[in-house]
């Protein structure tokens, strides 16, 4: 459900790609490196950082997806914040859920400052200047 909701939100930012399938493709080094790390996202723990916890590797972390019929623009967080500007995105489900969503915020808050809401089973995160909830 998730891939899908950011699929169509993709295809609304850029119209051009309506033909693409982005399903179909292989995975390529990326030499301009991830857009996050272990170190660079306050809200990763020791326990989900792959480096802090002896992995000596760091080579994963360039790999990047490219669709066989067409190209796709880095992730751009304020053009996100902009397109999802007013609405709520939520995360439902386990552990792979709060992967995701854990991931998703550590992309968008170097666009945007957010305020952070945790409480016993549910993390909530509010972008004012976008007036957008997750």
């Amino acid at each position: 459900m998730f891939i899908t909701f950011l699929t169509e939100a993709f295809l609304i930012c850029f119209d051009h790609f309506a033909e693409c399938d982005l399903y179909h493709g292989n995975w390529f080094y990326d030499p301009m490196g991830p857009l996050y790390t272990n170190n660079s996202c306050p809200l990763l723990t020791q326990m989900q950082n792959c480096q802090g916890n002896g992995r000596p590797d760091k080579g994963y972390e360039n790999w990047r997806w490219k669709p066989s019929q067409c190209d796709l623009p880095r992730f751009d967080a304020k053009k996100f914040l902009e397109l999802m500007r007013g609405k709520t995105l939520a995360f439902i489900g386990d552990s792979v859920a709060r992967n995701q969503m854990e991931s998703m915020m550590c992309l968008l808050w170097q666009a945007s400052v957010f305020l952070y809401f945790v409480s016993l089973y549910r993390a909530s995160f509010f972008f004012q200047e976008f007036v957008l909830s997750v």
